[in-house]
């Protein structure tokens, strides 16, 4: 250098890897999953094991995630080992629920009769609640309407008839699921 010159230098130092405690959120059968692991510091890549419990089949650790479909239900608690590419660990323990798929398991519905009270509970399986009801296509008997809220079906048709619907149930976790109903009303 034949003058005066300044010279900025940027330094990024290492931090050392660190776990948060990050609750996985639940989980469904056949569903893509994907969560941060709540993993800070430490140097790319980061590699990591199961030391103890067991991991749910078809999950693994991607980096600072763990991803996946999960393909059967219940509730896993596992310890992992993260290391950074310095070599240095961090250890945490999970607990993930991975839920039944969403599943309306009403199989058919009971015929009503005009002029009279008539009231169904739409049964579900596996998904998480709360859940919420609705007719995805075709109608309803006039006068009888789905509660959102509950899956009921109530009200007092008038006219008789064979009524075909198409049910929704949305649960909690967006997942969703259809059937086809035939209501008659004699």
């Amino acid at each position: 250098m034949n003058q005066d010159t300044h010279v900025i230098a940027t330094f990024e130092p290492d931090l050392p890897l660190a776990l948060d405690a990050t609750i996985l959120p639940d989980a469904e059968v056949g569903v893509s999953y994907a969560k941060p692991l709540g993993i800070t510091g430490g140097r790319l890549p980061i590699s990591a094991k199961v030391i103890s419990g067991k991991m749910p089949q078809g999950l693994s650790f991607n980096g600072r995630k763990i991803s996946g479909t999960p393909v059967k239900a219940g509730k896993f608690t596992f310890k992992a080992e993260f290391t950074d590419a310095l070599g240095f660990p961090a250890q945490k323990s999970f607990t993930l629920t991975i839920l039944k798929p969403l599943n309306i398991s009403t199989a058919t519905l009971k015929t009503g009769h005009r002029q009279k009270t008539y009231t169904t509970t739409l049964k579900v399986n596996g998904g998480k609640a709360p859940y919420l009801w609705s007719v995805l296509s075709g109608n309803l008997p006039a006068a009888v309407t789905l509660d959102d809220a509950t899956g009921q079906i109530t009200g007092v048709s008038a006219a008789p008839g064979t009524y075909e619907f198409t049910i929704r149930v949305t649960d909690s976790l967006g997942q969703t699921s259809d059937k086809t109903f035939t209501l008659v009303i004699r």
